[in-house]
């Protein structure tokens, strides 16, 4: 039926436009024609619903894939306190609406997990640092951080103890940068 129409618009088209413009012109703009007709039916059904295929493969798309976790946790690992905080981590994704669906995405953190930490340790400290920020991913920790803060607090003491500070105060120091007349002293 749809085919049939698209004939009978086609046809007409053609004869209209024949008068008008070249033979060449009028073969785009009937394949246009037709991909804007196929177009707008795609639309007119998607928001009519009428076949059901359509929406149900909008649910499929949208809808949870059903994974067991449990299962993937523990062929990941036999720590307890690692299985826990994967769990953990697990549900904190669910709270903040964005849950793990699929396998491909809980392998891909097992993979990210076993090459930012060394031990089990880390990644249990890696993953608590994920549900208390409620971060959708994990990240290495920044344990150097502190250090390069007291570094540059000592460079900072140092330069300071270095720096040749005047002891004269009020009158007398305003006396004697007078008196010697050199400010590069000071």
């Amino acid at each position: 039926m749809k085919n049939e129409v698209i004939v009978k618009y086609n046809e007409i088209l053609e004869s209209i436009l024949i008068k008008y413009l070249f033979v060449e012109d009028i073969d785009e703009i009937l394949y246009l024609a037709t991909k804007r007709y196929e177009e707008i039916e795609k639309i007119n059904k998607a928001k009519n619903c009428d076949d059901k295929n359509i929406c149900n493969d909008k649910k499929k798309k949208k809808g949870k894939t059903n994974i067991d976790v449990e299962k993937e946790i523990c062929s990941y690992t036999v720590n307890p306190n690692l299985r826990k905080a994967l769990v953990e981590f697990y549900e904190m994704r669910e709270s903040i609406k964005k849950p793990i669906l699929t396998v491909g995405t809980i392998t891909r953190l097992f993979n990210k997990l076993n090459k930012i930490a060394k031990n089990d340790n880390e990644k249990i400290s890696i993953l608590e640092k994920s549900i208390i920020n409620n971060w959708q991913d994990i990240w290495e920790l920044k344990n150097d951080n502190i250090k390069k803060a007291d570094d540059s607090t000592q460079k900072r003491k140092n330069y300071c103890e270095n720096v040749n500070t005047p002891t004269l105060k009020g009158q007398e120091l305003e006396d004697t940068i007078l008196s010697n007349n050199d400010l590069d002293k000071f």
